[in-house]
């Protein structure tokens, strides 16, 4: 129906978040209480609220649904979820604005992405691989493509998408020069791989989404969410591959916009709470 069905009332500035593999338990990161929110997706209350750690952001649900592991502001936990408890911390990758765990990739491997791009191992949180640092300033998000086994990282500052090879964690390719549906420079910000169309999905910090063929770093389309060229900070983006959607967070507009993946078109904007930014799809 897009519409809002429920308001759940969580800790202070909630931020990171994640679901289980079945959509029937939610985490979401309290940053400013130091906690997580356990919501049962079934009655949409909390169940339980875990102690964390300082500051803690995106969260990421290992394979099989048996840790949790989040960001904080001193590094990475990891969380048992049968007990609640921190089994471990790392320090190692202090600053890290991003995880990512996929299990196409592996499943006793992440990824921490900070000034550089480090694979650590999702057992011990110890350091597997890291690259050097990384071309351009401003490190956001990161996707993963099985296809090329590669792994591409936005630069928001310099709106740069570097390719690197997920082996190696070694450079290939900078993608730059992006430009508007109002001609407008863009700033790139999170970015989605599709595997079953073989297309990268580029947000701006403003108002287009980028389609981008990964053999050549090329825009093959774009579609625009606000219909203003004053700017929405469109950042946040995950995809229903069974649904053939790709939503996207306009953390200035207050928003959340459905793009159709089968035309690249937007079919829906839905007004939410303020500046949303993390999103999960429970099915």
């Amino acid at each position: 129906t897009n519409t809002v069905i429920a308001t759940i009332s969580v800790g202070t500035n909630p931020d990171g978040i994640a679901v289980t593999s079945d959509g029937t338990t939610v985490y979401v990161a309290n940053r400013d209480d130091s906690t997580i929110s356990v919501i049962d997706t079934a009655t949409n209350t909390i169940t339980d609220t875990l102690t964390a750690c300082s500051s803690i952001g995106q969260l990421e649900m290992g394979p099989s649904d048996v840790y949790l592991y989040g960001v904080c502001s001193s590094g990475i936990i990891k969380i048992d979820v049968s007990s609640g408890s921190i089994v471990s911390t790392t320090t190692s990758y202090y600053g890290s604005s991003q995880l990512m765990i996929d299990t196409e990739y592996s499943t006793t491997r992440g990824f921490a992405l900070h000034s550089i791009l480090t694979e650590f191992s999702l057992s011990s949180l110890s350091s597997v691989d890291a690259s050097s640092t990384l071309t351009g300033s401003g490190v956001s998000r990161m996707a993963y493509d099985s296809s090329r086994d590669q792994i591409y990282v936005t630069q928001s500052a310099d709106s740069y998408v570097v390719v690197l090879d997920a082996a190696t964690l070694t450079e290939q390719d900078i993608w730059t020069g992006w430009v508007d549906v109002y001609g407008v420079p863009t700033w790139a910000g999170d970015v989605v791989y599709d595997a079953s169309r073989d297309y990268l999905y580029l947000s701006d910090l403003s108002q287009t989404v980028f389609k981008i063929d990964p053999s050549s770093g090329s825009v093959v389309d774009q579609v625009e969410l606000t219909g203003s060229s004053s700017g929405n900070s469109n950042y946040t983006m995950v995809m229903n591959a069974a649904a053939d959607t790709l939503w996207v967070a306009g953390y200035q507009s207050d928003m959340v916009s459905r793009v159709d993946l089968s035309t690249f078109t937007r079919t829906t904007s839905i007004s939410v709470g303020e500046e949303p930014d993390w999103m999960v799809i429970a099915e």
